[in-house]
């Protein structure tokens, strides 16, 4: 055998194990069109093939011996397909070499044999080639095959021709096994890149219509835009939501799209973005205006986000105006209730909460600023026996009118106009000194009287008319001011009963804090008081039996543990008829049942410590103090003065009387002047003073 023979069928060899990497590179190439199993079988027919070629093309090194790399092939088989792909190709090889037959055939087939479990046992060692460092292993298996194929040599033939073939063997087995291991990692690692290439190359197919069924089915709008506002993306959705084709807008300014009013507020966050820390978002609401005109309205969140060409902003924005109108709604609703819970639903005015609130601002910011707040309480005249005369429909309308009058003489932004109560208005005038009030207190007296509202009942003007208290804190004159809104309130209602006890139609202004009433011998009350002496002169006010019946009989049927038959002199009210108190008499000046005789209604005291005309009362902040007091005026026949109160009183708190019990509260005050009558009749009538005739 010539060298060049040898170098020739070697060549041979290693020219079939190269093509069996080539092939198997193309089965890794295609192995995602077959199962897994059906690669591993053709990738062992493969390499089953290639030994088979390297054993028909083997070197015939003398008679008898041949030279293969038929091993290297099945080393390589095993390592790159496994066990599976090993057995494959093995049995392919043993089958081939049991046809050619010949001597000690068992031998050659059990080295087969043992090259294919090694190579296996090898790979379940994790050594599997992944790349050019995995070439040592292919050696060490190379030189092992060599070591095994030596060994049979010398067991089958004499020494001189192992000392012939073990040079051959040790060089070509290692060399073979290593240099077709490096080609076939190199393929194997490029069929791997290319499998990860196209899989990521579907993998981005793929998101990229997922992306794209997105954009064109959210109900959001994504935008993309530069520093400058230049739209270089939107999504297909604002057609939907705004009206918009895509390409119309990319392009344009997306400022051109924006409410005006809102756009500085843009603008301010775009500059507070290209400033802000990366991943910085933003929120805001903005109304863009729809293709047909409209302007919708969107919440959007905006980011900074850094691109090769330079920086841009993305805008997800959502429609809510939706929920705008609906927010918008409620605050409608919200704002309407709150004017609902302010207004008097007869006059159309502020109701008491509404002057009780205002007066706490007003006076705290009068207090904080020292400058002048005036209160006026009018009081419509003789109210009751208006309603008496002309029905309750023509009181309300009278209310009405009053209030109306009321509100063109007071026309400031910041003035209160409110109804305190029953035919009672409060008027609360920020900044306004006591020149100013005076003359507008007079005013609004005027004002009413000359509406010329008939009122028979009215003996003194013959029309509607109205008494004015007129009270102002923190005025440079004022000496001194007054402590709290409750001494305001006092000042006012004290200053009221001052107008009334001064003939009615009038207005009394006062500054001063208020500490007891307010005395004034206007002949409005001296008429009263001559009718009070005329009973008293008659023995009419001594206390009675009967009138201790009609004060019983009011305190069980109002449940109160006090009833009072209550008769007011200039300086004190005496009890001429009582249950539940001890006491025959009380001072003028902390009277409930004063202020009664002031109206032509019952007065309804809930809870006295909560209303600024009692709060301070000695009756109400004595320990068992006055909490619940309601009281009917009683109306003498002789002129119509009042002559005290029937009273019913609780030491806690009650709920406002209704309609019903105020009218029971009137009879019985009637049923007290019946009583009254017969006592001073029955004692024999004195002729009346001429004041009180």
């Amino acid at each position: 055998m010539t060298f060049a023979v040898l170098i020739h069928g070697l060549a041979a060899n290693m020219g079939v194990a190269i093509a069996a990497a080539f092939g198997l590179s193309l089965i890794l190439a295609t192995e995602a069109e077959r199962p897994a199993w059906a690669t591993r079988v053709l990738t062992g027919i493969t390499f089953g093939a290639a030994a088979i070629l390297c054993m028909a093309l083997a070197v015939e090194v003398r008679q008898g011996l041949l030279f293969d790399i038929r091993s290297a092939v099945l080393i390589l088989s095993a390592l790159f397909g496994g066990p599976v792909v090993a057995a494959v190709a093995t049995a392919m090889a043993m089958a081939f070499r049991a046809t050619l037959g010949g001597d000690s055939l068992i031998l050659p087939l059990a080295s087969l044999a043992a090259t294919g479990l090694i190579s296996s046992a090898a790979w379940f060692w994790g050594a599997r080639a992944s790349g050019p460092l995995r070439v040592p292993t292919f050696l060490y298996l190379g030189c092992a095959q060599a070591l095994l194929t030596l060994a049979t040599t010398y067991v089958r033939y004499p020494v001189e021709v192992y000392a012939l073939t073990a040079p051959l063997y040790a060089v070509a087995l290692p060399g073979a096994a290593g240099l077709v291991g490096w080609l076939l990692s190199q393929q194997v690692a490029a069929a791997a890149a290319m499998t990860d290439l196209r899989s990521a190359h579907a993998s981005l197919g793929a998101s990229e219509q997922r992306f794209r069924h997105l954009a064109a089915n959210i109900s959001d709008v994504v935008a993309v835009h530069r520093l400058d506002s230049t739209l270089v993306y939107v999504t297909p959705s604002i057609e939907k939501v705004l009206g918009h084709r895509p390409q119309d807008v990319t392009g344009r300014s997306a400022l051109s799209l924006i409410e005006p009013r809102d756009v500085a507020h843009i603008e301010d966050v775009i500059r507070r973005l290209a400033t802000s820390p990366p991943d910085t978002a933003m929120h805001l609401e903005v109304r863009l205006r729809h293709a047909d005109g409209r302007w919708v309205w969107m919440e959007s969140a905006m980011r900074l986000l850094d691109e090769a060409d330079g920086p841009v902003v993305l805008v997800a924005s959502r429609d809510i105006t939706e929920r705008r109108l609906v927010m918008d709604r409620l605050a409608a609703a919200r704002a309407e209730l709150d004017r609902l819970a302010h207004t008097d639903s007869l006059t159309g005015i502020g109701n008491r909460r509404r002057f009780d609130e205002a007066l706490e601002h007003e006076w705290r910011r009068a207090e904080r600023w020292t400058v002048p707040l005036t209160l006026m309480i009018v009081d419509v005249d003789c109210f009751k026996l208006f309603n008496d005369t002309y029905g309750h429909l023509a009181g309300d309308e009278c209310l009405r009118q009053v209030a109306q009058a009321i509100n063109l003489t007071f026309t400031r932004p910041g003035d209160c106009v409110a109804r305190y109560g029953g035919e009672e208005f409060a008027v609360l005038l920020p900044g306004m000194g006591l020149d100013a009030a005076r003359k507008l207190g007079e005013r609004l007296r005027a004002a009413i009287e000359a509406m010329a509202i008939p009122h028979a009942a009215n003996s003194a003007a013959g029309v509607v008319t109205a008494s004015i208290g007129v009270a102002v804190a923190f005025d440079p004159g004022s000496v001194p001011v007054q402590a709290c809104p409750a001494d305001l309130v006092r000042t006012a209602d004290a200053l009221l009963y001052a107008a009334k006890r001064g003939g009615r139609n009038r207005t009394v202004v006062g500054a001063s804090a208020l500490t007891g009433r307010v005395v004034d011998d206007a002949p409005q009350e001296d008429k009263r008081l001559a009718v009070v002496r005329a009973y008293r002169q008659a023995g009419a006010l001594a206390p009675s039996q009967a009138l201790d019946d009609v004060a019983r009989l009011a305190a069980q049927l109002f449940g109160t543990p006090v009833g009072l038959v209550s008769i007011v002199q200039e300086d004190t009210q005496v009890f001429a008829g009582r249950q539940g108190l001890d006491v025959d008499q009380t001072s003028r000046e902390v009277s409930f049942c004063a202020h009664v005789i002031e109206s032509d209604d019952p007065m309804v005291i809930p809870d006295a410590t909560r209303d600024p005309r009692f709060a301070a009362n000695p009756l109400v902040t004595a320990p068992a103090g006055i909490r619940f007091y309601a009281g009917a005026p009683l109306i003498s026949p002789i002129g119509g003065e009042r002559l005290g109160a029937l009273c019913v009183i609780d030491r806690v708190g009650r709920p406002e009387l209704t309609t019903g019990e105020k009218e029971l509260l009137a009879a019985l005050a009637t049923m007290a002047v019946e009583r009254l009558e017969a006592q001073r009749c029955g004692r024999g009538a004195m002729a009346l003073p001429a004041a009180a005739a």
